[in-house]
């Protein structure tokens, strides 16, 4: 969140600082003028000629907005090559404060906040360009998040619901799949994983499996029994959709441990277990797919 915005405060900036102009006389009717002591005032529209964006062409639109004695005022608009608006942000005394949004190409709102001596304070959103919520937080004064955060899948569907106190995450976690349905439970104490403390779904997940591909019997593999990055454990334990993980089912028995791609297994183990949660076998993927079996190793 912090990233997006900063990209947008140090380009707006940039563009405005190599404009120039003849003498400023203070009427809301003149644009682009500089006062008799070399200061911006009043009504600004920064065009492509005025920076060195090779995106735009000379006469585009880039930014606007109103200077005070050569500093940023009240609300600035940017504009993309296409001239659609990106972005909205107040400016008190040339630093941004307050209210901001930032846009899709298509209009939707990408981003908006609050912003407070460079940080984000109050309620925060943040939109998956088809419109569907993303990302829904709370932020406290200071700049940390705090109270009820909560994330979508790109369908509308609840993802993920936690709480976070000064920033860390306390009580319990829930995760939910694509179809809204509760999937794990996990518990925190002051930002700290609590161990094996995942609880048993109050919904059956429904299992995705990615795509299998034909196999002979002669395509059996052997797990490697020696540790490798791929086993490490995050030190938080927070699903990462884009890396590792070790995931439990309802029994807090293994059932996924690997690297994964956009919240799908893609290099590394799948555990299945009988009724009684006894071990049956090892599912092996690579790149996604399923290509074999792994042989269990004896307790």
């Amino acid at each position: 969140m912090k990233g997006i915005l900063n990209n947008y405060f140090i380009s707006v900036i940039a563009s405005a600082s190599l404009v120039c102009g003849s003498v400023y006389y203070y009427s809301d009717a003149i644009q682009n003028h500089i006062d008799e002591t070399g200061m911006r005032q009043g009504s600004w529209v920064i065009t492509g000629a005025m920076t060195k964006d090779s995106a735009y062409e000379l006469g585009d639109t880039v930014e606007e907005g109103n200077f005070i004695d050569d500093k940023k005022v009240g609300t600035w608009n940017k504009y993309s090559p296409s001239g659609k608006l990106r972005s909205q942000i107040t400016y008190e005394n040339n630093r941004p404060i307050g209210a901001y949004i930032i846009y899709y190409e298509n209009g939707i709102v990408e981003e908006s906040g609050n912003w407070q001596r460079n940080k984000n304070t109050g309620e925060f959103k943040r939109n998956y360009s088809n419109g569907h919520p993303h990302q829904r937080f709370s932020f406290s004064d200071s700049g940390k998040r705090n109270g009820k955060q909560t994330y979508y899948h790109e369908n509308g569907k609840l993802a993920l619901l936690v709480e976070l106190v000064n920033g860390k995450e306390a009580g319990v976690m829930r995760r939910f799949n694509e179809n809204g349905e509760l999937s794990e439970e996990t518990h925190f104490n002051n930002g700290k994983y609590i161990p094996r403390s995942i609880s048993p779904p109050k919904a059956k997940p429904i299992e995705f499996t990615p795509p299998p591909v034909e196999v002979t019997e002669n395509s059996y593999i052997v797990a490697t029994p020696e540790a490798t990055k791929e086993d490490e454990t995050n030190a938080a334990h927070q699903f990462n959709e884009n890396g590792h993980n070790i995931l439990y089912d309802q029994n807090n028995n293994i059932s996924q441990s690997g690297y994964f791609k956009e919240g799908r297994l893609w290099n590394g183990k799948w555990f299945k277990y009988n009724v009684n949660g006894i071990a049956l076998r090892v599912d092996i993927y690579r790149n996604g797919k399923f290509i074999g079996h792994g042989v269990l190793e004896q307790e």
